[in-house]
């Protein structure tokens, strides 16, 4: 036991699972101390600002992400094609992120030009170019350092992003006595930069030359991540869309007082996509025989709800409590708890979302896995919407979350249906849709 324990490919996965937590980790810390030191207004404006910032890094992460990581993971040693495979996946990140930075400032410029000026849209226009570049240059990093299984090194250039972030603010703070906006994104880039900077020193195979330029590489990647950039900038739509809809209908303090019962349920889809990345190849493998697929889909979704159930419990039954050891109790944050309550359901239902979703990556059905993203992003804009400007409620929109969420799942689980033929799949499924597992 203690063998299998120990055993090189055990303590990698052990890595990959804290390094995953240890962002989750970074995120409540840094909510934690922005909270007590930035206003209501300043605190709802960063957190805008990093919606629009993940998006833009969804859209490399979609397109670049899995194909990095499956090309490096078969690769091995062999050092010339690692560094290939990186040098083109470096040169359409860069694209990408002078393509978005020039939009940005056009339209800054245009809305300038008719007077019109918009908060998040200034900050992104000023900070983008300057925070999105060295993210370019971690994000390459650390899908190589993945692909070769190296998550030992994943997790301690996370740790060093989180340690010279929070050694910055502490140093900004310490000689201007306060915080705001410019210096929180101050320090997430020096974060960025130094190690991504790390990343590339300390790995031979980071080495970035155009002689591995290869047009039919671009669009190798394109072609297989066409369906997968579709379906990330869809999560993240989806992750993000309350935040902007809040921000248009509400207000930035509004969109803090939500966030901060949002950001707890980072927390279980972390632990997701620790699950769907080590479920994926063995789903993968399973393909072919569609009563051990429908087995352990299966099984996965169960043990996961199973696994949720107490943690959904108590928050719940202690959101008050959680909301008050967050916010320093301060009082304008007490309805984050009646949103945290509302989460709970979300909660409970995401493991069934995300597997389908694993699954049909599996069959290689990502256009459908696609399609079931759009539907997801569809519900939840409308809800929002009636939410918002009818009800002018926040909790209204939490729930909305969940209505949209059941709408992906009976979306995914017909897809399934209709695209595998073996009765004991479908058996299965129709079993899981009728609610007897």
């Amino acid at each position: 036991m203690l063998k299998k324990l120990t055993h090189p490919y055990r303590i990698q996965q052990l890595y990959a699972l804290l390094h995953q937590l240890l962002m989750a980790g970074y995120g409540f810390l840094l909510l934690f101390v922005l909270i007590r030191i930035l206003s209501h207004h300043e605190l709802g404006r960063w957190l805008l600002f990093l919606s629009g910032i993940s998006i833009g890094d969804m859209l490399l992460h979609g397109l670049l992400q899995t194909t990095v990581i499956k090309e490096v993971s078969v690769l091995a040693n062999r050092l010339w094609k690692i560094r290939t495979t990186s040098t083109n996946a470096l040169i359409p990140s860069l694209m990408i992120y002078a393509a978005v930075a020039c939009i940005l400032w056009l339209v800054k410029i245009g809305f300038s030009i008719v007077g019109m000026q918009f908060e998040l849209l200034n900050d992104l226009a000023h900070w983008y170019p300057i925070l999105a570049l060295p993210m370019v240059f971690y994000n390459i990093s650390w899908w190589v350092h993945s692909g070769l299984g190296n998550f030992r090194f994943v997790f301690f250039q996370r740790l060093a992003l989180i340690i010279t972030t929070v050694a910055s603010l502490l140093i900004f703070y310490y000689l201007n006595h306060s915080l705001h906006f410019n210096h929180v994104a101050f320090s997430l880039f020096i974060g960025y930069a130094l190690s991504a900077l790390a990343g590339f020193v300390v790995a031979s195979y980071l080495r970035v030359k155009l002689v591995y330029v290869s047009k039919n590489k671009f669009k190798a990647n394109f072609n297989y991540g066409k369906y997968t950039i579709g379906t990330m900038l869809g999560g993240s739509l989806l992750r993000n869309a309350d935040t902007f809809m809040i921000a248009a209908f509400m207000s930035s303090s509004a969109v803090a007082i939500y966030t901060l019962a949002q950001k707890l349920i980072e927390v279980f889809e972390i632990i997701l996509r620790t699950a769907a990345s080590t479920s994926l190849p063995i789903l993968f493998k399973m393909s072919h025989d569609a009563a051990a697929f429908a087995q352990k889909l299966v099984f996965r979704i169960v043990s996961l709800t199973v696994l949720f159930t107490p943690a959904a419990i108590a928050v719940f039954i202690f959101s008050d409590q959680i909301i008050n050891l967050l916010s320093g109790g301060d009082p304008a944050y007490q309805i984050s708890a009646s949103i945290l309550r509302i989460f709970v359901v979300y909660i409970l239902l995401l493991p069934c979302d995300r597997m389908l979703g694993v699954a049909l990556e599996a069959l290689n059905f990502a256009r459908l896995n696609l399609f079931k993203t759009l539907i997801l992003v569809g519900i939840n804009l409308t809800g929002n919407f009636i939410a918002l400007y009818v009800f002018k409620s926040l909790p209204a929109v939490a729930a909305v979350s969940s209505v949209a969420l059941i709408g992906a799942i009976i979306t995914g689980i017909l897809f399934l249906k209709n695209k595998v033929t073996a009765p004991s799949l479908k058996a299965l499924l129709q079993d899981l849709s009728d609610g007897r597992l």
